[in-house]
């Protein structure tokens, strides 16, 4: 009913003849038709554009090659750690983040296997070594500081770890006795 009632409005608004096809007249040009003559030039012309645009196509894309293998060229001289964190890293990280973060190698290497195990990094073989390296050699004073850390954390858990087995046993050993 609803569509009925649209339909018969837009109907109703529409224009007299709007619907109608133009006539042929419509389609005809101004001017009258070109000699053989007029029409070999203006293929020729049209020809020699579309060769120009060829022309000036090629010539951008051998400065975009020129240009690219110049870029590789100088990533090659850089050192692998530098590409490695470049292709692995600044994917998903920008620079900054990366330069303001001061880690040691400790830092790092848990920063790097964080990555690949809970986000999905993919490195290869021997890779993750590399770029732990690469990214401690920035903050070597943070070394030191971090080892003393992980270490006293590791000794807090294992501790506080083994106190809760304790726990645990001696109320097993308490609920048994009874």
């Amino acid at each position: 009913m609803l569509r009925g009632v649209i339909l018969g409005t837009a109907l109703a608004l529409m224009p007299l003849g709007a619907a109608s096809e133009p006539n042929a007249d419509a389609y005809q040009t101004e001017a009258g038709a070109l000699t053989q003559a007029e029409r070999a030039a203006v293929r020729a012309r049209l020809a020699a554009e579309i060769e120009e645009e060829r022309a000036r196509e090629e010539g951008a894309r051998r400065m975009a090659q020129a240009e690219a293998e110049r870029i590789e060229a100088e990533r090659a001289t850089r050192p692998l750690g530098v590409r490695l964190v470049e292709a692995r890293c600044l994917t998903c990280h920008d620079a900054g983040q990366i330069d303001s973060t001061a880690l040691g190698a400790p830092g790092w290497t848990v920063t790097v296997l964080r990555m690949e195990w809970l986000n999905g990094a993919v490195l290869e073989p021997g890779e993750r070594g590399v770029i732990v390296e690469h990214l401690a050699a920035r903050h070597p004073e943070r070394n030191r500081s971090e080892w003393i850390g992980l270490m006293s954390g590791s000794v807090l858990i294992a501790v506080f770890g083994f106190g809760a087995l304790v726990w645990r046993r001696r109320r097993w050993f308490l609920r048994q006795a009874r």
